[in-house]
């Protein structure tokens, strides 16, 4: 129903430890059956079958986390600028450009005991971009509480705060009954929480907006959660949470909340 092809050069420059500049130009295919465009013109420029174009972004990190994979101090800044469609092709209609902007804290209260949180925004200055280029929360970013839906749009806010305590210190377990020493060591520390999460997707398709009932509306969840991080620092999440619908669950995921 839909077929794409993506080709891209990226150029990284990084000064130091803490700052990281990335430039990436890509070049898509996307083609899309016509079933799917009967339904609906918008979802590609001019209501088309068809749509190849250039990408030109340009993102910039300052990174000062004590350990990526799991973080507990520190901060993370990132800005990114995003041009689809760069008028190479004669055939290339398409005119979407988004900015980026996202921080993240992390800080040991005292003790055992930590704190994080972080900020993440979209904003689309200009236009309305065809619907294959709308995607918001349920892509990447998300609200706890809300993994089973996709809410798309153009602009998007979306805040999170985490408080926890580490029942386990990062500590080494032996396994002498295994002679090899690859396999009888195992890296384990364990963290139990509560967090709360917001969320804001704007959307400006009058199109859609009858269909993306969680759009236009301030999101929420909330809930606890407990945290393995072990060996080659995998991370993984058990999380109960319930969402401003009282719709409530529990969750598995793998990586760090933010």
């Amino acid at each position: 129903m839909r077929e794409e092809w993506q080709s891209s050069v990226a150029f990284t420059y990084r000064k130091g430890l803490y700052n990281k500049h990335q430039l990436d130009v890509r070049f898509a295919d996307f083609r899309l059956h016509d079933t799917v465009a009967s339904y609906t013109s918008e979802y590609l420029p001019d209501a088309g079958t068809r749509a190849a174009y250039f990408t030109l972004s340009y993102r910039f990190l300052r990174d000062l986390r004590d350990l990526k994979p799991y973080p507990l101090k520190g901060y993370f800044l990132e800005a990114e600028v995003t041009k689809h469609g760069l008028g190479v092709l004669s055939e290339e209609k398409l005119d979407v450009f988004f900015i980026t902007l996202g921080a993240r804290c992390y800080r040991n209260v005292v003790g055992r005991f930590f704190t994080a949180g972080m900020i993440r925004l979209r904003v689309l200055p200009y236009g309305t971009p065809p619907y294959f280029h709308q995607r918001a929360f349920g892509f990447g970013p998300y609200v706890r509480g809300y993994e089973y839906y996709v809410i798309d749009g153009q602009n998007f806010v979306l805040g999170k705060v985490n408080f926890k305590y580490q029942l386990l210190k990062p500590t080494t377990i032996k396994f002498k009954f295994i002679p090899l020493e690859k396999f009888n060591t195992l890296h384990l520390a364990l963290y139990v929480g509560t967090f709360v999460d917001v969320g804001y997707v704007e959307d400006r398709t009058s199109a859609f907006t009858d269909y993306n009932k969680l759009g236009d509306a301030w999101l929420g969840g909330a809930g606890i959660g407990f945290d393995v991080v072990t060996y080659y620092d995998m991370v993984g999440r058990i999380e109960y949470s319930v969402n401003r619908m009282m719709e409530h669950g529990l969750f598995i995921h793998f990586g760090a909340p933010f």
